[in-house]
């Protein structure tokens, strides 16, 4: 307070202790912030790319059961329910691989826009690097609770398929 005023003093502001530098991370990214992106980035690239080799490969081995199954089953080789489970199992690696496509799709998503914010400066790259990341998290966390609810479905049927058993 001054002397002649009654008014309070105006205290002035405290200065961030990390104020964002226009460079090299742009305005309102820092530097520390585009680093730990730009090392994030090769690691996000390397997962996305191997779960896109695991969707090529769960394909692969789907049509090779398939084929299995069928020629199988056409020429006596196996009998019809060997055959039937080989089909299924082609299902199945069907249904994993089309699974795998969405967080491979995220990865790739976050990992090319952590490049072009990394070559833009761009908050609203930045943005949609968190969002693509947020929507792979989202996505493996609802892939976790239905695998746990069905691993929970399968253990209450095996237990009652025991207790169903030991009654017989």
């Amino acid at each position: 307070m001054s002397e002649f005023s009654d008014a309070p003093a105006v205290p002035s502001p405290v200065p961030h202790p990390n104020p964002p530098s226009p460079t090299p991370g742009g305005p309102g990214i820092s530097p520390r912030t585009s680093e730990a992106l730009r090392r994030t980035r090769p690691w996000v690239m390397f997962m996305s790319i191997l779960m896109w080799v695991g969707v090529g490969f769960m394909l692969i081995g789907g049509v090779f059961m398939l084929f299995a199954g069928v020629a199988g089953s056409a020429f006596g080789e196996t009998g019809l329910p060997e055959g039937v489970m080989f089909v299924v199992l082609a299902m199945v690696y069907g249904l994993m691989a089309f699974l795998y496509i969405f967080p491979a799709i995220f990865l790739w998503r976050y990992a090319s826009r952590i490049g072009r914010m990394l070559s833009t400066a761009s908050v609203s790259e930045l943005e949609g690097a968190l969002e693509a990341q947020k929507s792979f998290w989202k996505f493996i966390g609802i892939m976790t609770i239905v695998v746990m609810a069905f691993y929970a479905v399968m253990a209450g049927g095996m237990i009652i398929a025991g207790i169903i058993g030991a009654l017989n």
